[in-house]
């Protein structure tokens, strides 16, 4: 998926409805690269955390 469209969307809409939003930064990215840098290390970490694929998946099979 696009940072700067459908992530950026998701995770700011999610982050106003109260929500602790998580970023898997490995799985996404842009047509730009240099857009994609500033959304994953100047947008993002205002939204919530980032963290790589793996460390996503793992906690979510922590908690079944």
């Amino acid at each position: 998926m696009a940072a700067r469209l459908g992530v950026d969307y998701a995770a700011r809409s999610a982050q106003v409805a109260g929500f602790h939003v998580v970023i898997a930064i490995d799985a996404m990215t842009d047509l730009d690269r240099d857009t994609h840098r500033h959304s994953v290390e100047r947008l993002f970490p205002r939204v919530g955390r980032r963290r790589d694929d793996r460390r996503v998946l793992a906690r979510l099979d922590r908690t079944r």
